[in-house]
């Protein structure tokens, strides 16, 4: 089984093209939409390895973002002056006390940054996820799920672009990264 996961609206906006993204995607599995809350992060991770699924792909908002951004590595550092949907805000705390400082998947990310490519899709390796909830989402199902997980970070979208004056990726261009991931041998 393949889990698709996408976050909730945050910071006031209405949508939240990652979770937009993977609604349209046309692959077979479960869809998830996750809270934005670093409590949440952590239950959703731990639901979701309980669900034994093959491969993760993740899917985040990164609004200063101008291409689809492929994670490598997750740390085990929760640090944020912007408060989740909770109002909670970190202050350097670790996702898991147990967990070692960083993971890193398994995945063929410059693999599927070179299919992306070829699908006219602008994508690009990231080394970190931040520390705001999607990284300690990704650290999560990295220590729960372990390496068959990948996180990517989406920029705005058509719609949201028009509220923010940021550059944009297209939802369809989003969608069809998903089911290039999704399906990525």
């Amino acid at each position: 089984m393949i889990v698709l996961t996408g976050f909730e609206p945050f910071k006031g906006y209405s949508r939240n093209p990652s979770w937009e993204a993977v609604l349209r995607a046309d692959v077979d599995a479960e869809k998830i939409r996750v809270p934005v809350t670093f409590s949440g992060a952590r239950e959703w991770a731990e639901r979701i390895a309980e669900m034994r699924p093959e491969r993760v792909v993740a899917l985040g908002l990164a609004e200063a973002r101008t291409q689809i951004s492929v994670e490598r590595v997750a740390i085990n550092l929760m640090d944020s002056r912007m408060p989740d949907n909770e109002g909670y805000a970190p202050d350097e705390e670790k996702v898991y006390e147990d967990g070692p400082d960083a993971y890193i998947t398994r995945f063929p990310v410059k693999r599927l940054v070179e299919k992306l490519g070829e699908e006219g899709i602008p994508a690009y390796i990231s080394n970190t996820a931040g520390t705001y909830v999607c990284n300690a989402f990704y650290y999560a199902l990295l220590h729960k799920v372990g390496g068959e997980a990948v996180f990517i970070h989406v920029p705005p979208d058509e719609v949201m672009a028009l509220s923010t004056k940021k550059a944009y990726v297209p939802l369809e261009h989003m969608a069809r990264a998903v089911e290039v991931v999704a399906t990525l041998r």
